[in-house]
């Protein structure tokens, strides 16, 4: 259990979490779609590993729109559905 751990074995299973985090995103850029949904479906804790690693970075991320990118997106989107000059053609999928 965590709590039986101590600040540096806390810390370094922190920094393999980071690491295995960024080891699957690796993955899911370079590898084909049908290939990375096949290994995630393989084994599902590596769906498991990559969502708490992202939890886990997004924790770092600002409140603020500047600080995380979706809250940046999301701005964004709303700043042009409202704006007079909005592209009616603009899909966000």
């Amino acid at each position: 259990s965590s709590s039986s751990l101590t600040p540096l074995q806390l810390a370094a299973k922190a920094k393999l979490a980071g690491s295995r985090f960024r080891s699957l995103n690796e993955v899911l850029y370079i590898t084909p779609s049908a290939e990375a949904f096949e290994r995630f479906q393989a084994d599902p804790t590596l769906f498991e590993d990559y969502h708490a690693g992202f939890r886990e970075q997004t924790l770092g991320w600002s409140n603020k729109s500047e600080g995380n990118p979706v809250n940046w997106i999301i701005d964004l989107i709303r700043q042009r559905r409202h704006s007079q000059d909005r592209n009616p053609h603009t899909v966000v999928a």
